[in-house]
């Protein structure tokens, strides 16, 4: 047991940096109108909040153990005793088995099958690193690799790829899927179809407000064959592939304005507050009140979609023109 404590004391150490990480999250659209619903609407925010709980439990509930490099866990003098108390005694620097207990003991019945649930999907995600030791078949399928030889086509690959290691695109999946989910259920009920198109916005509004995610040093982007305009091209391409694709069953219209709305608010934090973000995470903006700005800016654009139709995406449209324009010629100017 002596040999396993310091290294239970540095992945207790770790885990309380991650969830550290988290704190950041009151910055994030979407979990700022989940509070307020809270506060005001109690039972209408309880199944916002689950998707939530969803999205976040997968990166809480992962092995420990992942943290450390292989190599360096290899040279600890540990026997095969001590590995395996180590693998399950690690388990106990996770937040997943607590609040597991925590349900268990001070939860009602439904809090207790939710909490035997959570915990039989924790102890099956901590197999996977136990399941890599059984032989992997000599056959694999084959996967179709795609050569791409546009630097705009590879900038927007390599954009998609980055936003796919955060939680904000997972979140609008599930709202989407739900929402889809319920209009095979029974007949979409009046506003339904905006309001989950709303939903999805809030949902990925941070990417807006932070385009080079997981990508601070912007600078590296004077190397690339492009101008800089085809450089936030890129990045704005890739964030409306994504909400084309999640809001096209519901208001696409509306949720087209609210894109380029977004983008365009979120152009001076996204160039000149870039921060860092961990993966698998919410992204956040620099600031609540940047993610107020998010939600005013798409209120703003949905009453004018609903005001006039054409006009008010017309005008969504130009303030996105002109706000990478503006990109354009301050990372110009910077150089």
């Amino acid at each position: 047991m002596a040999r396993i404590a310091p290294l239970l004391k540095a992945l207790a150490t770790l885990q309380s940096r991650e969830l550290g990480v988290f704190r950041g999250a009151a910055s994030h659209p979407f979990l700022i109108f989940c509070a307020l619903l809270l506060a005001t609407q109690p039972a209408s925010a309880t199944f916002l909040v689950t998707l939530v709980g969803l999205v976040v439990f997968v990166p809480l509930a992962s092995d420990p153990l992942r943290r450390v490099p292989p190599e360096r866990l290899k040279r600890f003098p540990l026997s095969a005793g001590d590995f395996l108390r180590l693998r399950f005694l690690s388990l106990l620097t996770s937040p997943m088995p607590w609040a597991v207990a925590a349900l268990l003991v001070w939860g009602r019945r439904e809090h207790r099958l939710l909490a035997l649930g959570l915990g039989l999907a924790t102890l099956l995600v901590n197999l996977g690193p136990l399941l890599k030791r059984l032989p992997s078949p000599e056959k694999r399928l084959p996967i179709p690799r795609i050569r791409l030889s546009s630097p705009m086509a590879l900038l927007v690959l390599k954009s998609l790829r980055e936003r796919l290691h955060v939680l904000d695109p997972y979140l609008a999946l599930l709202l989407a899927l739900s929402g889809l989910a319920f209009r095979l259920k029974a007949p979409a009920p009046p506003g339904m179809n905006l309001g989950i198109t709303l939903l999805i916005l809030m949902a990925l509004a941070a990417l807006a407000f932070q385009g080079f995610v997981q990508d601070r040093e912007i600078r590296r982007y004077e190397r690339w064959p492009l101008p800089f305009w085809q450089v936030l091209l890129a990045k704005d391409l890739t964030f409306l592939l994504l909400v084309g694709l999640l809001v096209a069953p519901f208001a696409p219209l509306p949720g087209l304005a609210g894109a380029w709305a977004l983008l365009a608010a979120g152009r001076h934090s996204s160039l000149v507050k870039p921060l860092d973000h961990p993966r698998w995470r919410f992204v956040i903006t620099p600031s609540p009140g940047a993610a107020a700005g998010s939600l005013v800016a798409l209120g703003l654009s949905f009453a004018l979609i609903h005001a006039w139709p054409w006009p008010g995406l017309a005008l969504c449209g130009v303030a996105w023109g002109l706000s990478l324009a503006w990109g354009h010629r301050r990372l110009q100017s910077s150089r």
